[in-house]
């Protein structure tokens, strides 16, 4: 025998040593004990109990009757109440998750486990059942009673350790049943905490639109405020915002993008969730609701078009509907702290569900000094330290080109229509800056006066006192009071003698 062929024989009885080293060694070996270390013995999925079905493989519509989850010293009880309902016993002012409650009956009626941990229950200790998480007693519609226990996580987070009263094995259930498990009864609250107003049957066109907000709360302590649609009786010159504030004083609505979209979304209000059911008052303190940090009072309408018998179409609302939102604190995860109407709880709400929760009187309230069609407007004076100018308007509708319904004077001379429609539009620009609390005092260093066709309309006068070189003090005959740029103010200045000059005017 060659000395190759000797060497490969010797290689092929070692090889085959160690293999049955190795299989004797897999054989002798005890069985891992099961603990929280422990291998699972089962990769596939274990039906536990299933309760879905009667005896005749028939779906039953409610396989559970009774819930009692126990967490700690916390505990609660879902019930059908007098009529029939499930929800959690004591929140019967209170609305109802049904989505939760269902998906609650069909997790505890059809239980499956991913793998077995153990096949008694002898270490219970070792996978946290001695003290359980969580503990449900479970009744189902046939009348029988289930106890299921949650316990530790396991060590490599993929589920938790679970046991029946039905079974002494040990279990490990995925996060669907031990979410369950752990959910607090909260969760099944309702989270739809305000609906859109309805459309009667006859009507095709209404939709639902915010009426009014009422605005106030910590956040702007200085200054609440209230807007609303236009109606009837508001000053006309208000008509063409759409939306005008009602307190403090009255003003047009900024159409800026930013502004509307505080409408849009308004007209319903869903929660991520509930967090505190019938809050005590130091709950209430720490959720920042003792003293809110923005209130919002809504309101809410179905506008519709309605046509006369003259086949005049106008705007009408109905279906008014009220409600208050406070916001409170924020969250961890920047929600905020909410309660809603009479609902005796507090609730998680997202920044994009309460836009207006930041809006100040100076983010809504129009830019514009004024508003007045020019075909209302008389005249206008524009006193500058005390040298006045009037430019009196006289119109004439029924001209053919736009230059020869409008005619402008100046002390009796006549001065180009054009241009004074520009120098209309520069006025009209002269936009609010900022808020101040100010009172001026001293003489304003101009007074803008504005009359209107209409002899029992009062005057609109804005005076302007100088506070710095960049800013004046602007106040209004309606009572506001606000801050305008120094450059606008030189501006209008500017502009008016280029115009009285025969020069450009450039808005």
């Amino acid at each position: 025998m060659s000395k190759q062929v000797r060497n490969l024989i010797l290689a092929g009885v070692a090889v085959l040593a160690l293999v049955g080293l190795l299989l004797g060694l897999l054989f002798l070996l005890p069985g891992e004990e099961e603990g929280e270390g422990s291998s699972v013995v089962s990769d596939t999925t274990i039906t536990l109990l299933d309760k879905s079905t009667d005896a005749d493989g028939e779906s039953i519509s409610d396989p559970v009757s009774r819930v009692v989850v126990s967490q700690g010293e916390a505990s609660y009880t879902i019930a059908p109440n007098e009529e029939g309902e499930m929800r959690v016993e004591g929140f019967d002012d209170l609305p109802v998750n049904t989505s939760a409650i269902t998906a609650m009956s069909n997790n505890f009626a059809s239980m499956t486990a991913d793998k077995k941990a153990a096949d008694t229950s002898d270490n219970e200790a070792d996978f946290g059942l001695d003290e359980p998480q969580a503990v449900a007693e479970i009744t189902y519609a046939d009348g029988t009673t289930v106890t299921a226990e949650l316990g530790d996580q396991t060590p490599l987070e993929d589920g938790y350790y679970f046991r029946l009263s039905t079974d002494e094995a040990i279990y490990i259930v995925g996060s669907t049943l031990s979410s369950r498990m752990l959910d607090k009864a909260e969760a099944y609250i309702g989270t739809s905490l305000i609906v859109a107003p309805s459309t009667r049957e006859d009507d095709e066109n209404g939709e639902a639109i915010v009426y009014g907000m009422s605005l106030s709360g910590t956040v702007r302590a200085d200054k609440p405020f209230s807007f609303r649609l236009f109606e009837e009786g508001d000053p006309s010159n208000l008509q063409v915002f759409g939306y005008v504030i009602d307190s403090p004083g009255i003003h047009g609505v900024s159409q800026n993008q930013d502004v509307q979209n505080l409408f849009t979304g308004a007209t319903s209000l869903t929660a991520l969730e509930a967090e505190k059911a019938h809050p005590t008052e130091e709950d209430l303190k720490g959720y920042g609701l003792d003293d809110p940090y923005s209130v919002c009072e809504l309101t809410l309408a179905i506008q519709t078009n309605s046509t006369d018998e003259e086949d005049t179409s106008a705007l009408v609302y109905y279906n008014k509907t009220k409600h208050t939102i406070k916001l409170g604190g924020k969250n961890d995860d920047g929600y905020y702290y909410a309660m809603v109407d009479d609902y005796d709880a507090v609730f998680l709400v997202g920044s994009s569900s309460a836009a207006w929760a930041d809006a100040q009187f100076e983010d809504m309230v129009s830019r514009f000094l004024f508003m007045d069609n020019i075909v209302d407007v008389s005249s206008i004076s524009v006193d500058v330290e005390g040298t006045e100018t009037t430019f009196s308007l006289e119109h004439f509708p029924d001209a053919e080109d736009n230059d020869g319904k409008l005619e402008v004077t100046v002390d009796g001379e006549v001065y180009p229509t054009g241009d004074f429609r520009t120098l209309y539009q520069v006025f009209m620009q002269l936009n609010r800056y900022g808020e101040t609390n100010e009172t001026p005092s001293g003489d304003p260093y101009m007074v803008f006066t504005l009359r209107l066709l209409d002899e029992e309309a009062e005057p609109f006068v804005a005076r302007l006192y100088k506070q710095s070189a960049s800013v004046y003090v602007c106040v209004l005959s309606t009572g506001d009071t606000y801050t305008v740029k120094g450059s606008d103010v030189q501006n209008v200045v500017t502009q008016m003698n280029n115009y009285l000059n025969g020069k450009e005017v450039v808005n």
